[in-house]
């Protein structure tokens, strides 16, 4: 079976074909030695090689030469009216802060026949883990907005909930949630939400939050809706012990063919996600459960103490010498609980 790299590449005529690639990064799936390609990215070259200098893991110096920078520019403008045959994004899809506008920016620039070449992370077994997949609501707030940065939402949403999740270890079933802890504290949640609002700073995030099925429903209506013109034109399923699925559309003016070719990818993924949220929030239920047994076990056991000592301690010398005077105590407080009546 063809892996990722292989599979995007799949068929691509290489001879003829002008092909628009964003952002590549260090790892392009195209190099211009080998065809027409367009590198687009959020930033220019030295920007992008400052933003991953630490912490990434990546060699800045092969980080390819951006050609044109999407920013606040349509697609159109920044490539100067070009059309392609191909559009090439790898985890960049959930990243952008209005979908609706980016999918429609991709299907304005496309050829006639043209494609657009998605590889997409599945939540599933990312650090999105927990997180709830995206639904239409959020989806349309942020075209209404024709966002241009992630909004406070997607960042507090993206900050407060990732987790250090072992992808591997995902494939074997639910991950009990206090084994993955959080990667942010909630005060650096509100400082960055603080920002986005009170600055123009960027602060790249996972806006979107997918599994196979969540995205082809989520595109099946924003199709019915006549949001956007694209179909699902071939899809491949997350893979055992990968964290990823791909999908390739193509603009197409059968609106009814588009929606039932997303059904269709609906229908051909591996697991429902709905069975997925259901367990991730009975893992956490069982966690709460567990804890909430070793509470009461723990009261159990003071409780268990006290009556002991205090049966010691009615065992005891000192308490049967005492008992008189306990008597008589008891005694004071009845005839000053009467008094107090009259």
């Amino acid at each position: 079976m063809m892996n990722t790299r292989e599979l995007i590449r799949k068929d691509l005529p290489f001879e003829r074909a002008s092909i628009m690639e964003i952002g590549a990064l260090n790892r392009p799936f195209v190099t211009k030695s080998e065809t027409d390609v367009i590198y687009v990215d959020h930033a220019d070259t030295e920007a992008l090689r400052k933003k991953y200098a630490v912490g990434h893991g990546l060699d800045t110096s092969e980080i390819v030469h951006v050609d044109a920078v999407w920013g606040q520019n349509s697609l159109a403008d920044c490539l100067g009216g070009r059309k392609v045959d191909y559009v090439i994004a790898s985890h960049v899809i959930e990243h952008v802060p209005d979908l609706v506008t980016w999918l429609r920016e991709l299907s304005s620039i496309l050829n006639e026949n043209g494609e657009i070449r998605l590889v997409v992370p599945d939540k599933r077994y990312t650090f999105d883990y927990t997180r709830r997949p995206t639904e239409l609501p959020e989806v349309i707030e942020a075209h209404v907005r024709r966002a241009r940065r992630p909004q406070p939402w997607n960042i507090l949403d993206h900050i407060l909930n990732v987790r250090a999740v072992d992808g591997h270890a995902a494939w074997s079933g639910p991950l009990a949630l206090d084994q993955i802890p959080k990667l942010h504290t909630f005060q650096q949640a509100v400082s960055l939400a603080e920002s986005a609002i009170r600055t123009d700073e960027y602060h790249d995030v996972h806006c979107w939050v997918f599994t196979p099925e969540s995205f082809s429903r989520l595109m099946a209506t924003i199709v019915e809706y006549d949001l956007i013109d694209l179909e699902c034109h071939e899809f491949r399923d997350t893979q055992e012990e990968t964290i990823e699925f791909t999908v390739f559309l193509r603009r197409t003016n059968d609106r009814a063919a588009a929606v039932a070719s997303w059904i269709r990818m609906a229908d051909a993924s591996s697991s429902d996600l709905y069975e997925s949220a259901e367990a991730i929030e009975l893992e956490r239920m069982r966690h709460d459960v567990e804890s909430l047994r070793h509470e009461v076990a723990s009261a159990h056991r003071v409780a268990g103490n006290a009556r002991a000592e205090l049966d010691a301690m009615k065992r005891s010398h000192s308490w049967r010498v005492t008992e008189p005077l306990r008597r008589f105590v008891s005694l004071l407080r009845s005839a000053r609980g009467a008094r107090t009546t009259h």
